[in-house]
C-alpha cells in the first residue's frame, strides 16, 4: 500500500499510538510523522548537495551542515513532541469520557469506593524524625 494512502487507527491496525477520536469524526488519521521524517531527509540531502557544490573544503561543508541539521532536527523533534502531547491528551479525554456516564454521573473508581467523597479525610500530622 502506498505511503500516502496508509491510514492508521483502523480496526485492522490496532495501533494504540494513533487513536480514533471524536475530534476527527472517527476517521483514520494519515501517517504525517513519516512524511515529516522524509521531508527532513530530503532537506538535509538537498542542503548537503548545495554545500558540496559551493564549498571545496571539508571543514566548510561540515560547518554548513552542522547548523542546517541542527535546525531541521529541532523542528522534527518539536513536531513529534507536540504530536505526542496531543495524542496523550486525546487518549486521556477518551478515558475520561468512558468514565462519565451519559447522564453526567461519575462512575466510581477504586479510590472512590473506599471513602465517601463528600466527607473530607481527617488531617494527619507528619511523622516525626527520630521518634
Amino acid at each position: 500500500m502506498p505511503l500516502a494512502r496508509r491510514k492508521w487507527g483502523s480496526s485492522a491496525d490496532a495501533s494504540p499510538s494513533v487513536p480514533l477520536t471524536e475530534r476527527n469524526g472517527g476517521k483514520p488519521q494519515t501517517a504525517w510523522g513519516a512524511w515529516v521524517v522524509i521531508a527532513a531527509f530530503v532537506a538535509i540531502l538537498g542542503a548537503f548537495a548545495l554545500a558540496v557544490t559551493k564549498y571545496r573544503e571539508a571543514g566548510d561543508v561540515a560547518t554548513a551542515m552542522g547548523s542546517i541539521t541542527g535546525v531541521i532536527g529541532a523542528l522534527v523533534g518539536a513536531y513529534f513532541g507536540i504530536r505526542g502531547t496531543t495524542l496523550a491528551q486525546s487518549k486521556s479525554m477518551e478515558v475520561l469520557a468512558k468514565q462519565l456516564k451519559p447522564d453526567g454521573a461519575h462512575s466510581a473508581g477504586p479510590a472512590e469506593t473506599a471513602a465517601d467523597p463528600a466527607e473530607p479525610e481527617p488531617t494527619r500530622s507528619p511523622p516525626r524524625a527520630g521518634g
